[in-house]
């Protein structure tokens, strides 16, 4: 009996059929529906939440191929975990305002408003104001499809135009499509994704049936599964890129042979069965010099300039291109135009976990370092030292500078980053009451409830023991004094208090305790 032993690596967007998407018909029959209804000038939101893997990018980039098929103009974007504080990161890339090559005269006063060459709290509403007039303009030239992939890394300034965008995209010619992963979960994205589930729609993508999965191999190995074959496809549990990594790892290891009745098997068990671990035998026929590179770049994102990479690695960009070529041309990174990028999110995470944890610690704080050496955001930098587990003084400095430099344009994320920034400071630090003040203020021109920042008193007293079970905090007028809030205010802070499990209340007494 003849056998023939599969050894070329499998094509990345290998698929069972050209332009067929296996095990979503569903799916593909609410894209032809939404976009349908947006062709005739009903715009709706449709959400795509699935774990890593699951397929969620290759329905969105689907719904834009048949919404291009059909007249739309399409735009994409998608967020990336170390642009969360960046604010507008991921709307501003969909919608080709870079920095740099903006010649629109619109899209200059956006990018003028967010390089911070204007200092008013007002300028993130003003941002969000010109960024929904420019959908609006597209819309009246032609239908739109709008796709932000990856709204759990989105920065909070993007999301929270998107939701204001979700209010009225009824009345438009606009599908706008966006791909979540379920954790995390930051509260602009619960209250879009909320908003969307009585608006528009949302798709929750399930693991592929072992049909489906089965069907997928088929397609990408050309044969018939045999029965141990069968057996490891259906280990994937029915994602499609653990199913496309696990066989393209067999065939590149030599280990699937196809017999004379077409009919593809895997000799033994020798081959590891996680995806980590198959993630790296894909990568284990590169260089090592190569992956090296690769495990330093990890650290850097999804996407990254070459010149973080020099930075990082204390090499030349001329010297790294050598090293780099071999991950090209596997396709294991790809070249976005300005930066390069991880062919998917999986491959760095792995890579990434693989690093020693005191390496990997030590790469950010040498990161964050040589960025600020090099005049980077300080945002940049804060983020960088954070990973790095530096509790000390270095990383409160950065995140207080990074705050100062958002604030007059996203208060929002000048609070959180104070807030992070109280969280490593000393209570006895001198300069803990200012961190705490310059936070308060942000939150209030961020428009976010005062009452939030009410309970970081109490909280405090509590945590040093400065409060003790059974004593008795000041009453609702008296925090409504201290604080120069309403009653009302006073009132939900602590609700949130007692909501955390610190506080009792006395029913009746207006009275609150320490809890046991």
């Amino acid at each position: 009996m003849e056998i023939q032993t599969l050894t070329s690596p499998l094509p990345w967007s290998a698929a069972p059929a050209k332009g067929q998407l296996v095990g979503r018909a569903t799916e593909l029959t609410v894209l032809d529906q939404v976009l349908e209804r947006a062709g005739r000038g009903a715009g709706s939101v449709l959400l795509v939440e699935g774990e890593a893997g699951i397929g969620k990018s290759r329905l969105v980039i689907e719904a834009l191929e048949r919404g291009r098929r059909q007249g739309f103009e399409v735009v994409l974007g998608a967020a990336e975990e170390l642009d969360q504080r960046r604010p507008f990161a991921v709307l501003a890339a969909a919608l080709g305002i870079d920095g740099r090559h903006v010649v629109d005269p619109d899209r200059v006063e956006i990018n003028r408003l967010l390089t911070g060459s204007v200092d008013s709290p007002l300028v993130e509403f003003r941002v969000s104001e010109a960024l929904l007039a420019l959908v609006e303009e597209a819309c009246a030239r032609a239908p739109l499809a709008l796709a932000v992939e990856d709204l759990h890394w989105a920065d909070p300034a993007s999301l929270s135009t998107l939701w204001r965008l979700s209010r009225q995209v009824h009345q438009l010619p606009l599908l706008v499509v966006g791909s979540y992963r379920p954790v995390p979960r930051p509260p602009e994205l619960t209250r879009l994704v909320t908003s969307v589930g009585t608006s528009g729609i949302r798709l929750n993508l399930d693991p592929l049936l072992p049909e489906s999965a089965q069907e997928l191999a088929r397609g990408l190995l050309g044969a018939q599964l045999a029965p141990n074959l069968a057996r490891r496809v259906g280990g994937a549990a029915g994602n499609p890129l653990f199913v496309r990594e696990l066989l393209d790892a067999l065939v590149t290891a030599g280990a699937i042979s196809v017999d004379a009745q077409g009919r593809a098997e895997v000799a033994g068990d020798s081959l590891p069965s996680s995806l980590g671990p198959t993630i790296l035998q894909r990568l284990s026929d590169l260089p090592p010099e190569t992956l090296h590179v690769l495990q330093v770049a990890s650290v850097l994102g999804p996407s990254f300039p070459l010149t973080d990479l020099a930075v990082l690695s204390g090499r030349s960009t001329v010297d790294l291109l050598a090293d780099l070529r071999p991950a090209l041309t596997a396709g294991v990174l790809g070249d976005t135009g300005s930066q390069l990028a991880f062919r998917h999110e999986l491959l760095r995470e792995v890579l990434y976990a693989d690093l020693p944890q005191a390496v990997r610690l030590q790469l950010h704080r040498d990161l964050g370092r040589a960025l600020a050496a090099t005049g980077a955001a300080a945002v940049r930098v804060a983020e960088h030292l954070l990973r790095a587990g530096d509790l000390g003084g270095e990383a409160v400095t950065w995140l207080r500078r990074a705050a100062r430099d958002e604030a007059p344009r996203a208060p929002t994320v000048a609070a959180d980053l104070l807030e992070q920034a109280l969280a490593l400071t000393d209570v006895q630090d001198p300069d803990r009451d200012q961190v705490q003040a310059d936070r308060a203020e942000n939150m209030m021109w961020s428009g976010r409830g005062a009452y939030e920042s009410i309970p970081l008193g109490p909280h405090e007293d509590i945590g040093t023991g400065r409060l003790q079970p059974g004593d008795q905090l000041p009453t609702l007028v008296e925090l409504a004094a201290e604080f120069t809030v309403a009653a009302g205010t006073a009132q939900r802070a602590i609700t949130l208090l007692a909501e955390e499990g610190l506080i009792d209340v006395t029913r009746g007494a207006a009275q609150s305790y320490v809890g046991d």
